[in-house]
């Protein structure tokens, strides 16, 4: 999740009946001191600042508090402000909007972040996948019995489950093993490994689920 801070009476009770997905709010309140004070060591991706929060004349402050939060994005909203403060704030880390604003409205300006931390996160997945992958936890022993294996409620899951396992890691011996002629080949053959390993530890936690469900012994 990324993570974000509220600097604004309103963005308080927004945020107290509705929420963001994808976002884990780390500080929200209406006091400007505070927030100096406490924001930056929570290490916000993005921060949210209400300038109706500010007495008159604060520019200064409402700068000093963007440079110290550490934020790669700021979001100013204003009611009314000089036009040359918000020409003076609009960089390309900070956003000044004309407010009130609704959270779906902020949902979509944090979505870049969001989209990339998926990603990010998917990469390490991948990665550390590919450096010691989870071994099969199951035999093809112990998945054979499965596969014949008599529900106490008429229910096949179990079998059926069983099945894609072995399928799965059959898959993902070839796709390891399988001759490469070239860099692409490789390429190709090392992304169909990881994929059918990704599929196969899911799919071990479903038959764990089963098996734990039907009581059944191994």
């Amino acid at each position: 999740m990324i993570r974000a801070a509220f600097l604004g009476a309103q963005f308080v009770g927004q945020l107290s009946r509705g929420k963001l997905e994808h976002v884990e709010v780390v500080w929200a309140g209406a006091s400007p001191q505070l927030f100096a004070t406490e924001v930056r060591a929570l290490k916000p991706t993005i921060v949210v600042l209400d300038l109706a929060e500010f007495a008159d004349g604060s520019d200064e402050q409402v700068r000093a508090l963007i440079a110290g939060c550490g934020a790669e994005l700021s979001i100013v909203t204003y009611s009314f402000a000089r036009r040359q403060l918000i020409r003076s704030l609009q960089s390309q880390q900070v956003r000044v909007l004309p407010s009130p604003i609704t959270l779906d409205v902020l949902q979509a300006h944090f979505a870049p972040f969001i989209i990339r931390n998926v990603l990010e996160s998917a990469r390490r997945e991948v990665s550390s996948m590919e450096q010691s992958p989870n071994p099969p936890k199951y035999t093809r022993e112990q998945l054979g019995t499965l596969m014949e294996v008599t529900s106490a409620v008429q229910c096949e899951c179990p079998n059926h489950v069983a099945q894609l396992v072995d399928r799965l890691q059959a898959f993902e011996r070839y796709s390891k093993d399988c001759e490469n002629r070239d860099d692409a080949d490789r390429a190709v053959h090392t992304a169909l490994y990881k994929s059918s390993a990704l599929a196969r530890v899911e799919m071990e936690k479903a038959l764990t689920m089963l098996i734990a469900h039907e009581k059944i012994q191994l």
